[in-house]
């Protein structure tokens, strides 16, 4: 056998191992709405961060979601953004879900989300911001026993 011969074979064997790859994954990809809320969370758990921002962005571009799905997807990517220690990102991507369930009233239990953008602020030294942002939580929700923890981290960081 030549050298060409043989240069053709494992061009040929790349190209074949290479297209079946990109149908793997291409039958990976999710098709719906419910499939994209599944795996951006399936992301999330498994703390593979860049791809969970990647496919939340992809599903807010493609989909009109419910209000309950926006805040999902939002928080997702403002989460990803604070352990990826992209705080701004995270701030804007917080200010966007909150303002969401500010506006509507909607009663969601994302106290941890709270304390992670009271973080952001912190560490971004906007000690005022994160004061605002904590009376607002406060006196705008119901007494919750979920906002003890909320509660605590403010004392901790002179929030009160």
């Amino acid at each position: 056998m030549t050298e060409s011969y043989m240069r053709g074979i494992v061009v040929g064997i790349i190209i074949v191992i290479y297209a079946t790859f990109y149908i793997i994954n291409r039958a990976k990809k999710p098709k719906n709405k419910e499939q994209y809320i599944r795996k951006i969370q399936m992301y999330y758990a498994r703390k593979n961060m860049k791809k969970t921002i990647e496919l939340s962005m992809e599903a807010l571009n493609r989909f009109q979601l419910d209000i309950e799905d926006k805040v999902t997807v939002l928080i997702a990517i403002a989460n990803s953004n604070y352990e990826l220690k992209n705080y701004v990102d995270a701030i804007m991507y917080y200010n966007e879900a909150f303002n969401i369930t500010f506006i509507h009233k909607k009663e969601y239990h994302y106290s941890e989300c709270f304390i992670y953008a009271l973080d952001c602020l912190i560490k971004l030294d906007k000690l005022e911001k994160a004061k605002a942002l904590f009376n607002k939580i406060i006196y705008s929700k119901e007494e919750n026993k979920e906002f003890r923890k909320l509660i605590v981290f403010a004392k901790k960081n002179s929030l009160i």
